[in-house]
Formats: C-alpha cells, sequence, structure tokens
C-alpha cells in the first residue's frame, strides 16, 4: 500500500519536512500559493537532499499551485482532485500544520468527501496530532541533519570547520584555557603579547610545535592567519582576535551532546543569490529547533571610540536575529555569547544571552550556556 502526504506549504517549511521524515511517504504533494512557490521548491529540495545522506528512495513530490489560497472552495477542490487521483488503495496523511485558515478549511472539507479516510494531522512543537475521534498524538521519532533543514529555509553550507581535524581539538582545548584564566582573556582581547605562564607548558609547547605559536623569549606570539587558510581552518582563521571564544562554546556543547551534529565557523550560501552570505560562529539542532549561537568578544575601547555609537545593523544583536530569522524562521532559536553585557540582547526573551565578564569563571560560563541550550 502506498502512503501519500498531502501538504498545505507556508513560509515555514520546517513543520512539512519534519512530518516527511517521519511518516517517509512514497508521494508527497506540496500544496502551494504564489507567495509560497519558493518555499515549496526549498522543501523538495531539501527532502531530496535527506534521501540522498541517508540513502532512501527519493519519493515523487508533485508541487500544486492554488491559485486563490484564500478561497476555501478552490482549496477543497484541488484537494478533492488530488485525493481522487491517489485512490483508495493508497494510505493517506493530509497535513495542514502550515496552511492559512481558508486552506485548513478547504482541506478539512475535502477530506470528509473523499472516498478512502485520510489522516489528518498537524505538528505541535515535537508531538503529532491526529484530529481523529481519540484525539490520538505521536512523538516526532526522526531529526534532520543541519544540511537538510538549512535547505528546507533555501540556504546551503558553503564551508564549516573541519571538525575531525586534530588541530581544531588542540586549539579548542587553547579556548578552554582561555576562559578558564581571566589573565590569559585579557591579554588575548587587548592583542597583547601572551606571557608563557599564562598557559600550561605542554600546552603552549604542542601550539608552538603546530604553528598557532612561536616563542619570544618568555612570552608567545600569535601566529598570522595564513596558517590556519593551509590547515584548511579558515572558518577560525581570527582565533587568536575573537574566535577563541566560539570555539570555546563549541566544545562546551559538543562535550555535552557527543551524539549530537555541532558545527563551527560556517559560512552559509543562499541558493537563491539574493541574500549572499552569512556567517555563524556555532549551529546545533535540538529540540526541534536549530539553535544559533554567535561569539562577540569586545576590546577595551579608548575615550575617543568609547564617544562613538556603533552601527545598530552593525552589531551583533541585530545580526544574529537577523540571520536566525532567515535560515530557519520560528524554528530557529538565536543565541548571544559575549565578553560585554548587552542590554538590547539581557532584556530580550527571544534570544539566549550569556556573558563571559573578567571575574567569571570557566564553570560558570559553562552553566549559564548549558543551560539555555536545555531550555
Amino acid at each position: 500500500m502506498k502512503r501519500v502526504m498531502v501538504s498545505l506549504i507556508g513560509e515555514q517549511t520546517a513543520p512539512n519536512l519534519f512530518l516527511h521524515l517521519h511518516f517517509e511517504p512514497d508521494i508527497h504533494y506540496l500544496l502551494h500559493s504564489k507567495k509560497t512557490d519558493k518555499h515549496s521548491k526549498d522543501l523538495a529540495t531539501s527532502i531530496g537532499l535527506w534521501a540522498d545522506e541517508t540513502r532512501k528512495r527519493m519519493p515523487e513530490i508533485p508541487r500544486v499551485l492554488i491559485e486563490k489560497e484564500n478561497e476555501w472552495t478552490c482549496v477543497r477542490d484541488k484537494v478533492r482532485a488530488k485525493l481522487k487521483e491517489v485512490g483508495k488503495d493508497s494510505e493517506v496523511i493530509l497535513n495542514v500544520t502550515s496552511g492559512t485558515k481558508p486552506m485548513t478549511i478547504g482541506a478539512w472539507e475535502a477530506r470528509k468527501s473523499c472516498s478512502s479516510p485520510a489522516d489528518v494531522v498537524y505538528l505541535d512543537g515535537g508531538t503529532i496530532r491526529h484530529l481523529d475521534e481519540k484525539s490520538s498524538t505521536e512523538a516526532l521519532k526522526q531529526e534532520p541533519s543541519i544540511r537538510v533543514f538549512l535547505m528546507a529555509y533555501g540556504y546551503e553550507i558553503e564551508t564549516t570547520a573541519p571538525l575531525d581535524s586534530p588541530d581544531l581539538n588542540l586549539l579548542a582545548r587553547a579556548a578552554e584555557t582561555a576562559v578558564e584564566r581571566p589573565e590569559l582573556r585579557k591579554n588575548l582581547m587587548k592583542s597583547g603579547s601572551l606571557p608563557k605562564a599564562l598557559f600550561p607548558e605542554e600546552l603552549w609547547r604542542e601550539l608552538v610545535k603546530a604553528g598557532f605559536l612561536s616563542e619570544n623569549g618568555d612570552d608567545l606570539v600569535c601566529c598570522k592567519e595564513d596558517i590556519f587558510n593551509k590547515k584548511s581552518l579558515e572558518a577560525i582563521e581570527k582565533f587568536w582576535t575573537g574566535d577563541w571564544l566560539s570555539l570555546c562554546a563549541w566544545k562546551i556543547i559538543k562535550d555535552k551532546w557527543p551524539d549530537r551534529e555541532v558545527l563551527v565557523g560556517t559560512k552559509l550560501k543562499d541558493v537563491s543569490g539574493k541574500q549572499g552570505y552569512n556567517e555563524v560562529d556555532v549551529l546545533l539542532f535540538k529540540d526541534w529547533k536549530l539553535w544559533c549561537v554567535e561569539c562577540k568578544t569586545s576590546k577595551p575601547r579608548n575615550k575617543e571610540e568609547a564617544g562613538k555609537k556603533s552601527k545598530p545593523k552593525g552589531d551583533s544583536y541585530y545580526k544574529i536575529k537577523e540571520i536566525t530569522r532567515r535560515i530557519g524562521g520560528i524554528f530557529a532559536k538565536p543565541v548571544l555569547v559575549t565578553t560585554k553585557k548587552m542590554e538590547r540582547a539581557a532584556s530580550d526573551e527571544s534570544m539566549g544571552c550569556v556573558v563571559l565578564p573578567e571575574n567569571c569563571t570557566y564553570p560558570e560560563f559553562r552553566e549559564n550556556l548549558l543551560r539555555i541550550l536545555e531550555g
């Protein structure tokens, strides 16, 4: 028996992706309006990427245009026609999660006149609710990879740090040391010299051997960015001037959830070419949402700089909010990690905010970051 899914496509494509991965239909009709034509294309591409990743058979994904999506009778007739094509020998799942009110009403009316019963479902968080007599529910069971999720919103990964690189893990240890030792942190943010005494001897010797530091008497000199490029670590080439914070956040998250995919230093490309490139420091998919972590270190400002106001669109707060909206809609959550408190971020309930001030300890920083991600 074929399993057929009919989905009403809105601007939020994640629910349709999650339900496809859960039910794995043989045929998946994507009913979209002119406004959501691109969204349906992105969703179809995302499902294709998932099938390729998991080596599953690629389902048929017909895209069906509803020209008058605000007229429920038009939606009813279109859905009814597709249900008739399916035939009596198919299991039909009617997904109304992303539909507008007229679209949902039209789909429901089409289902009532269908010769074979259709299971009407909608997604509520991580729970699938069946609109049957028992109002039964079930939990989603299969998460997408970060790549598959991003594609559903029209983005693909251009570059990201190689997670299997021994150099990446060495630098992650250095990043942890920076957070553990406030004096080292202070020197990094001033772009000053790094006394050997601030590092465990074994660690600084490994960093020197790898080419990330060089000796200068009792001090250590940071390498130039081209060293990172030669080691395919372009994604964190600004390690000594700020990327150490994102790498520490990545290691904390990865140590907590070793079986989960956690990316660091990821450059994203809008497949339509209209939005260009975006960068996100750390990406994690958990609890049916994409966590987008932006890390920002603040250098001490001189008197002249202190009197200048930064441009609102150029700061980390606005940047991560906008990027998160683009790459995951309401199914993505921004988190801002900084060395200096931002009042806007701290008072924004839609955003997680973690501060690493000079007097903050590593255990405290780790606890504050994980508390947000566990919430």
